[in-house]
């Protein structure tokens, strides 16, 4: 889900206000609601132990109900600077009046401290916008352009009076990793990531006490019994900022005073998509041509052969491979994609989401106190359960940890690797030009085989009962249009037809993964059993056995079987079985061209001679064929064996195999 745009509280009491302390790491993000959310941020301030000791106390100038329009300078006394910072002392505790009611009108502000102790909205200001709107920021999701943020927040009173009490504003910053030639970037450290501080302006009660400046304002305060009103506004030039971010509130206090520390943190957001596709197909395209050895990790895999080993060694390399979509891939079913999901880099600890999801996955969706939380992300097997009809899963790309598991350790959520959601850059003349925020895997399947068998065999006229004939040769081949592909020389003929019966789709998932099952032109052969793709083929006897004439090429189809699903889509399952009959006594057989006398052979185009009105060549006569389909119910895998994974992909087939019968017919010589 996306996670919604909110401000963060620091859960500490100790000086917490500088943008290096490390607090935005601790930093929890509100989820969307049910409810639309507040307008802007929506912040609750932290009441320290003592909180409910306090009591309602009267302003510092008695009882007197008028409003100030905004903060007098002469209530803030300067009592230091230096290159870092200005230091203002806060004489008396006034009731200043609201200095922006068009942004946040008082009724909001009543309506909001029902429930909460502030209330914040933050505005951009695209530079390319002509009229100059300020537009209301609903998410935290990096602009990539250049233009104007700027943040109002009213803070609730706290009733506290004569307590210490420290608050502060400041710029903001920019946290911007290396990025390599290739487009690849390293991931957070304090050699690869920058922190850059930028200048900003503050309104503290409507009254200016910094403009386009980068030193920090401290506003020390004794008491607390008044409305405080915040305005922040800093300008961005839109480069491909990778974490921008800038904190404000309360820094210090004594006493166990209420406190309230807010951050407006924005990065870009990043996910994956999981694509099904031909294994087949994507072995061609990524030029992986050893169909048995198993796929490469997208980025795992990379090695780089762009960067120097000095670029290799400062850094562990993310890679930007993932980032790039492969083309020429076809869907076999609907892509899986994760929720955006943010992604930071730190001279620390990265923010950062695994690209899967696992057991006891720490950000995995839940609900929490009716707040839904979390980055869906799927788990790898439920990628690779994935029900294609007419395929079985194969093999994967996805980037995994150093385990090869994903699972709640350290090596799957702390240590740097590729197997985390993370962008990379599209370059040109070695500099980015875009920000790639999205990785592409891939899931492949291949083609369920159906076995094929070749019953050869002459009939008793009185007793009908067949006789295999196993003599004679045949050659098989693959057809598209009008090409002709050698599949196979020789093929066998079964001389025992009892025993050819329809397999279970468990048992042909596992000649499938049977080690140097498949061969280079496609088929698969375990024990002299062989298996074919669904596609046109054709039998060409290349001898006869003795005493028969030759056959005709004996033409047969390999194919999906097809009906109305559930949800009238047309599913497609295999056949697992096809027979192709020759019956020797009713086969079709070669027409035979009488020899042209020699004499006859200067006959030219103008004659009407044999060689112009004889045959047809006798490929183009292909034999009758008849199909005859047989039913076997599927049986599937003890979840204990090494086949589970695949009889759960099968086992929601309902028509999971079929003999389909070719039957050579005979027509007499002439």
């Amino acid at each position: 889900m996306h996670t919604s745009f909110s401000a963060h509280v620091a859960r500490i009491a100790l000086t917490c206000g500088l943008l290096y302390s490390g607090v935005p790491y601790a930093i929890s993000y509100a989820q969307n609601t049910a409810t639309p959310p507040h307008t802007g941020l929506s912040v609750t301030s932290i009441q320290a132990n003592n909180a409910q000791n306090q009591s309602t106390k009267k302003n510092g100038l008695g009882d007197h109900p008028t409003q100030l329009s905004q903060e007098p300078k002469d209530n803030l006394e300067k009592t230091s600077e230096d290159d870092d910072q200005v230091v203002y002392q806060r004489k008396k505790d006034l009731d200043i009046k609201n200095p922006f009611p068009d942004v946040i009108s008082d009724e909001e502000i009543a309506t909001a401290f029902k429930h909460d102790d502030s209330i914040q909205k933050y505005f951009f200001t695209a530079d390319s916008d002509r009229t100059q709107t300020p537009k209301l920021i609903d998410d935290n999701i990096l602009k990539d352009e250049a233009g104007t943020y700027t943040i109002y927040t009213v803070v609730k009173k706290y009733s506290t009076t004569g307590l210490f009490n420290k608050m502060y504003a400041q710029g903001y910053q920019t946290r911007n990793g290396l990025i390599l030639k290739d487009g690849s970037i390293y991931a957070g450290s304090k050699a690869t990531v920058a922190y850059t501080m930028h200048p900003y302006s503050f309104e503290f009660n409507g009254l200016e006490l910094a403009r386009d400046s980068h030193k920090q304002t401290y506003i020390e305060l004794n008491s607390r019994d008044h409305y405080l009103y915040y305005k922040i506004v800093f300008h961005s030039d839109g480069s491909l900022n990778e974490r921008m971010l800038t904190n404000y509130g309360d820094q210090t206090n004594t006493g166990g005073q209420p406190f309230a520390f807010f951050i407006y943190e924005a990065m870009p957001r990043v996910s994956a998509q999981f694509h099904f596709v031909d294994d087949f197909a994507y072995r061609a395209q990524t030029k992986q041509t050893n169909a048995n050895a198993a796929l490469k990790q997208r980025g795992n895999s990379d090695e780089h052969p762009s960067l120097s080993q000095k670029e290799k060694d400062l850094g562990f390399v993310i890679s930007s491979v993932p980032n790039h979509q492969i083309q020429g891939l076809s869907d076999l079913a609907k892509p899986v994609i994760t929720d955006p999901a943010r992604f930071g880099r730190s001279q620390s600890n990265d923010l950062k989401y695994t690209i899967l999801s696992f057991d006891q996955d720490p950000y995995a969706p839940k609900v929490e106190n009716g707040v839904q939380t979390g980055v869906f992300r799927p788990t790898l097997e439920q990628l690779t359960s994935t029900h294609v009809p007419g395929y079985v899963y194969w093999d994967n790309d996805i980037d995994k940890p150093k385990s090869g598991k994903f699972e709640n350790t350290n090596d799957t959520t702390e240590d740097s690797s590729n197997h985390y959601l993370s962008f990379g850059y599209e370059m040109k003349d070695g500099k980015p030009i875009r920000r790639l925020d999205t990785k592409y895997y891939y899931v492949t399947f291949r083609k369920i085989p159906t076995q094929v068998v070749f019953h050869q065999y002459k009939t008793n006229d009185t007793t009908h009962q067949q006789t295999p004939v196993t003599t004679g040769t045949f050659d098989l081949y693959q057809k598209n249009g009008t090409q002709e592909t050698l599949v196979k020389k020789n093929i066998s003929l079964s001389n025992d037809f009892a025993k050819d019966k329809p397999q279970t789709s468990d048992a042909l998932v596992a000649a499938m993964k049977t080690k140097d099952a498949l061969h280079k032109e496609g088929y698969y052969e375990v024990q002299n059993k062989l298996y074919l793709q669904p596609g046109s083929y054709v039998l060409r006897q290349t001898s006869a056995p003795t005493g028969e004439q030759p056959l005709e090429d004996i033409a047969f189809e390999v194919n999906w079987q097809t009906h109305e699903g559930d949800t009238t889509q047309l599913t497609r399952e295999p056949q697992t079985l096809k027979v192709v009959e020759i019956d020797l006594a009713t086969a079709k057989h070669k027409e035979q061209t009488p020899k042209t006398p020699s004499q006859h052979d200067d006959t030219d185009s103008n004659h009407n001679g044999p060689n112009h009105n004889g045959t047809t060549n006798s490929s183009n006569h292909q034999s009758a064929v008849k199909h005859k389909h047989m039913r076997t119910t599927p049986q599937t895998s003890d979840p204990s064996t090494s086949l589970n994974l695949m009889g759960a992909l099968l086992g929601a087939f309902t028509l999971a195999s079929g003999i389909a019968v070719a039957r050579a017919h005979k027509k007499h010589m002439r």
